[in-house]
């Protein structure tokens, strides 16, 4: 193989090694956030709507890391939409403090975790600019994975349970 061919093959290989790169840091949040749930640092806190209160983990958890990781760019540290790649965007980036207007007090997990996953979504004229996360996580894991609906589920709750600590005061 001659020199040129060596570059390109390398150069064609960079896309897919950091894919394998953020799924291998990805995977060590999930683990991270595991052994803090497992060392009893997550937290009791109930709903505003009196339900029983539900085990959440901490504010610097795997959902943290996840979220500074891929989110922060647009959404800004803060979840504000105010992120540096923002300006660059047709559309404004959410502002995630207040998605309780959209997903309920509590979130609504489920429907923001499709929603972030967003291989379900895609309509014909879809304005989204927002990056099809389930397709960049999970594109190139082969569907006969074992657990593989498990770590999808997963990994969307542990992010949606981080956003759930971005919420600001909710309406009277």
């Amino acid at each position: 193989m001659t020199r040129g061919r060596q570059a390109d093959a390398s150069v064609a290989t960079l896309p897919r090694l950091a894919r394998l790169a953020g799924l291998a840091g990805l995977a060590l949040a999930l683990l991270l956030g595991f052994a803090a749930l497992g060392r009893g640092e997550a937290t009791e806190s109930g709903s505003e709507s009196g339900s029983a209160p539900t085990a959440r983990p901490p504010v610097g958890g795997a959902g943290r890391v996840l979220y500074l990781t891929y989110c922060q760019g647009c959404h800004g540290v803060d979840g504000k939409g105010d992120g540096p790649a923002a300006s660059a965007l047709r559309q404004k980036p959410a502002d995630l403090t207040r998605l309780w207007q959209r997903y309920g007090t509590p979130l609504d997990r489920e429907r923001l975790a499709r929603y972030i996953d967003g291989r379900r979504l895609l309509g014909g004229h879809d304005p989204r600019e927002m990056p099809i996360w389930g397709e960049e996580f999970f594109g190139d894991v082969p569907p006969t994975t074992p657990n593989l609906e498990n770590a999808k589920h997963r990994l969307f709750q542990v992010l949606a349970d981080y956003l759930e600590t971005l919420q600001t005061a909710r309406g009277a």
